[in-house]
């Protein structure tokens, strides 16, 4: 429903179009309550949502781990929504721990610690499509199969946090992940954000992530898009903070070579850049962008998704 109320307002004059979205983000983002509801809702326990997340992990956690974990890693999951079943994975896979930091903590940590609770998810990853996530974490389907059958908790737990201060010890964590999380983050708070990341991180740990570059109301599967998915550069900042400022669909626009300077400034090394494109999108008219990515190339602008792995700087 929202996303033909969209398609609708699209085709209204700039200034009634952004007035149109300033409207629907006043109901939809002002009350703290409801957005509990509506924000981070992510993957939703959807088995092929969450395999496909897992897997897309798999290349980069192999960069960073070489397929042999000899201890298991501590491990933190920014934004897992609704969703405890990437961290489970993990803790099925031999993570020593895994923290899992949303802006709204929508998960009962105590409520999704039983191991039986993941039969489905287990069975994935021992010969399933999330197999190539446990061979990257280098854990035996034998592993997995006595510990989704064990009595004991799994070492997972969520909470929230400011967007600011990870609520975590300097060289704690070994692992970070996050899927279409990062650039939901707002671009005043993502340098900030990165340099957290990175005082967590042991000396030599690594991050993966799956960036979505793409305009939120356009997507229609994990690489799909239908209609103008860049139409979100077309916007003036004050335009784009009025429509979208306070609802989840907010997105900080920033291209894969922003992304890159990021990580950068903030001390890490890129081990693994893989950049899914989308054609331009039909009639096309960079005049029609703002002025920030006017100037970027083709090959740029079509940078639909970026899967990013980084490790610490020397």
């Amino acid at each position: 429903m929202e996303f033909g109320l969209t398609r609708n307002i699209e085709r209204l004059p700039r200034r009634y179009e952004v007035m149109a979205h300033g409207a629907i983000n006043h109901l939809n983002g002002a009350s703290t309550w409801l957005r509990r509801f509506r924000e981070g809702g992510g993957m939703g326990g959807l088995a092929s949502r969450v395999e496909f997340t897992l897997s897309s992990f798999a290349p980069g956690l192999e960069l960073l781990t070489g397929g042999d974990q000899a201890t298991g890693p501590n491990v933190l999951e920014l934004g897992p929504g609704k969703t405890p079943h990437v961290a489970a994975a993990f803790a099925l896979c031999g993570a020593s721990s895994v923290v899992g930091l949303d802006i709204v903590a929508n998960i009962d940590s105590a409520t999704v610690r039983s191991s039986r609770r993941y039969q489905e998810l287990a069975a994935s990853l021992t010969d399933g499509p999330a197999s190539n996530f446990r061979e990257a974490l280098g854990a035996s389907s034998e592993a997995v199969r006595e510990r989704v059958n064990s009595d004991s908790p799994l070492p997972i737990v969520f909470g929230g946090f400011d967007g600011h201060m990870l609520p975590l010890p300097t060289s704690s964590i070994d692992v970070v992940v996050s899927g279409s999380t990062l650039e939901h983050v707002r671009r005043e708070s993502l340098d900030p954000l990165l340099v957290e990341l990175r005082r967590v991180l042991r000396p030599r740990g690594g991050m993966v992530h799956w960036i979505d570059l793409r305009d939120h109301f356009s997507i229609t599967g994990y690489l799909t898009v239908t209609g103008d998915w860049l139409r979100a550069l077309r916007y003036s900042d004050a335009e784009y903070e009025q429509m979208f400022s306070n609802r989840p669909i907010y997105v900080n626009r920033l291209r894969s070579g922003e992304w890159r300077d990021a990580f950068g400034r903030a001390g890490f090394d890129i081990r693994g850049w893989e950049e899914h494109r989308l054609p331009l999108p039909v009639d096309f008219e960079r005049s029609a962008i703002g002025p920030r990515w006017q100037d970027l190339s083709d090959e740029e602008l079509e940078v639909s998704v970026v899967e990013a792995t980084l490790s610490v700087s020397d």
